[in-house]
């Protein structure tokens, strides 16, 4: 009985462990987002009150390498939004399949094989904080599923609004070599950085499952499809850098 008591406390504290762990991933993620969308507002209002000017971004042709240095970083920070919303998904999905039924079968209640099944994500019991798809946390599920899509698209269309205010195909025809070196560079990061997210967004869906494997042929797939959003992000690159203003 003691070493049951015993047991039952390490579970306890490793699981407020972790919550502690996932929450300040949360916090770090938040607070990346909130600072971009700081500095976007103000560069918005800087521009509209003509404190800023982007002119000279079109005289001098190494403003170009500012414009492929500002895409970079916005790959970074989508790829570092990645890494902590993987790291939230990973640690929860732990406390609800591990953590969570060891200490439903300390309690003495049985723990259902049907538990994950989609028939009873509905029903709540005082652990599975996480299960629930309807009401208030459905909502949450639902928006969380739009304004993640929204910060993506933010992030990417400032990085090829970007180009608009440099002369691209006036640099390449001066610096061919390094110019197309580093495009070549930029398409592969944020190709990686597709290929990535759409993972993610598969795992997600497999959250209630504890084993998920894919086969060849799912894989290429999405190999195929990260391809595609890359082709476009690059296209849509192009067209911005010839239509500069």
């Amino acid at each position: 009985m003691a070493d049951e008591q015993a047991r039952l406390r390490i579970v306890i504290q490793e699981k407020q462990r972790y919550l502690s762990e996932l929450l300040d991933y949360n916090k770090r993620l938040d607070r990346t987002v909130v600072l971009y969308i700081s500095a976007a507002y103000a560069a918005i209002g800087l521009r509209a009150a003509g404190k800023l000017d982007l002119s000279a971004g079109l005289k001098d042709d190494h403003y170009v390498w500012l414009a492929f240095l500002f895409i970079f970083l916005n790959a970074c920070i989508l790829l570092h939004g990645l890494s902590q919303s993987s790291w939230c998904i990973s640690i929860a999905k732990f406390i609800h399949l591990k953590l969570d039924c060891e200490l439903l079968g300390m309690t003495g209640n049985a723990v259902s094989n049907e538990r994950c099944n989609k028939n009873q994500l509905h029903e709540v019991d005082f652990l599975g904080f996480d299960d629930w798809r309807n009401e208030i946390k459905g909502m949450a599920n639902d928006t969380r599923g739009v304004v993640v899509p929204l910060w993506a698209f933010l992030v990417l269309a400032s990085s090829v609004c970007s180009l608009t205010f440099v002369n691209v195909p006036r640099f390449l025809e001066s610096y061919a070599g390094p110019g197309y070196i580093a495009v070549v560079i930029l398409t592969l990061i944020h190709g990686f950085v597709f290929f990535q997210g759409i993972w993610l967004f598969i795992f997600c869906r497999h959250y209630h499952d504890g084993h998920v494997s894919f086969s060849p042929r799912k894989r290429f797939v999405v190999f195929c499809f990260a391809l595609a959003l890359t082709a476009l992000f690059l296209v849509s690159g192009y067209y911005a850098a010839i239509h500069h203003l």
